[in-house]
């Protein structure tokens, strides 16, 4: 779910922000309902916590918070109608703007209809304004575009837009690291869909210097989903996904139980 959520997030961010019509009580009730049901959420009462999301929803239709926790819920229950129908009562207006196509592209997509995933998302791509960063919360917003881009087919584009965004002179430390490891994502998506972009543990590398072997990966564009520390003739381990093996292979890189004495990295 986290990966769908936060998929969510870089979309809602910025569509919460244009004119909303709703009055300021209304507004401030709807929030309120929200934030209990988030509470309700995580203690695990999600029948009351869904009734909470839909009367802030009903106070505040134009706030898509509401209504991407509500789908959010209905989806990882595999509720997929009840998912599409929030999505398809949306007003015109509403239906013509991205973030309409992304979440019919991301209930899709978790319900493993791929092609219809990716149809939604190169639809979503069509409303996006132009995407301009000259500033630290633009990143977000080329990050979500990218991420259509490659949910969409179009991921060397969405890698050249990334590395381009790199060269800017003002981006932090931090900044680098969240673009880069959206870079990577984008540079070994293979067509499987947004769970492609959860850091599963599926190989291990075993080393005797963690920190050693992460940032030679990392400058390789890699990314690691975790470390293990151990004893014995190895320091510890690193988990990649799946996606990256090919990256791996050409770096002369095998998984632990293929080497006797490997990385000395």
């Amino acid at each position: 779910m986290r990966k769908i959520i936060i998929l969510f997030i870089l979309f809602i961010s910025a569509t919460n922000c244009r004119t909303n019509p709703v009055s300021e009580a209304d507004r401030q009730k709807a929030e309120k309902l929200n934030s209990e049901a988030v509470q309700l959420f995580l203690e695990m009462d999600t029948l009351k916590a869904k009734e909470l999301y839909t009367q802030a929803k009903n106070l505040d239709p134009y706030n898509w918070t509401y209504r991407g926790n509500l789908i959010n819920m209905y989806v990882e229950e595999k509720k997929f109608d009840k998912a599409f129908e929030l999505v398809d009562e949306l007003n015109e207006e509403q239906k013509n703007s991205v973030i309409y196509y992304q979440l019919k592209g991301s209930i899709h997509d978790k319900k493993g209809e791929l092609d219809k995933a990716k149809s939604s998302y190169k639809k979503a791509l069509t409303k996006y304004e132009d995407i301009e960063v000259e500033t630290e919360m633009d990143l977000n917003n080329l990050i979500g575009y990218t991420t259509i881009q490659t949910l969409a087919g179009q991921k060397e584009k969405a890698v050249d837009k990334v590395n381009e965004t790199l060269n800017l002179a003002w981006l932090t430390k931090q900044n680098i690291e969240y673009l880069e490891t959206f870079r990577n994502e984008f540079e070994y998506y293979q067509g499987g869909g947004y769970k492609e972009f959860d850091f599963t543990r599926d190989i291990e590398i075993c080393t005797k210097n963690i920190d050693s072997l992460q940032s030679f990966l990392k400058k390789n564009h890699i990314n690691t989903s975790g470390s293990n520390w151990t004893t014995g003739q190895y320091s510890g381990s690193i988990f990649v996904a799946k996606k990256f093996k090919s990256g791996l292979e050409n770096l002369g890189i095998e998984e632990c139980e293929k080497n006797a004495s490997q990385q000395n990295l």
